[in-house]
């Protein structure tokens, strides 16, 4: 009994854990609307909205304190050759001060939430999205460790 609980606990995970595609058509959007350019990987650091948290994550405290300096320093450590990063504010309202359309962005037409983060109840999401339409996704807290993780995932993936 307990092996078949086991394994059906492993099913689930490793369901959970696999990799899914998105559309071409999504990933060209992605590209036109939120400078991807030409980069192997897209890593989207999602704010969820703020009725999703179970605190304001949009409040001053948290935007001024931590994520100016910590978004500078988390960019810089998952940047790379092949790697875009962007964060993307589901209530960009709150934030119209740190939209840059160069590294923050506003949900334009709530597109990552509606494709990728509407099912869930969190602050933050990350999305890490290769050029073919491939995607991991995380729900919740993460750090760079996540981002790498999952590349190297899609990395052994074929086209």
């Amino acid at each position: 009994m307990i092996k078949k609980i086991l394994f059906v606990f492993g099913v689930f995970f490793l369901v959970g854990c696999a990799a899914k595609k998105v559309e071409l058509s999504k990933v060209d959007y992605i590209r036109k609307n939120f400078a991807w350019g030409d980069k192997e990987y897209l890593v989207v650091n999602f704010v969820q909205p703020e009725k999703k948290c179970h605190y304001n994550q949009y409040s001053e405290n948290n935007i001024n304190i931590y994520w100016p300096k910590g978004l500078k320093a988390f960019c810089k450590s998952v940047d790379g050759e092949n790697i875009y990063h962007i964060k993307v504010y589901s209530d960009f309202y709150k934030v119209l001060n740190l939209i840059d359309s160069k590294k923050s962005f506003v949900d334009k037409n709530n597109f990552f939430y509606n494709n990728f983060f509407n099912n869930y109840s969190s602050c933050y999401a990350l999305l890490v999205l290769r050029k073919d339409g491939n995607y991991k996704t995380h729900i919740g807290e993460y750090s760079k460790e996540y981002v790498f993780k999952f590349i190297e995932e899609l990395d052994k993936m074929p086209y």
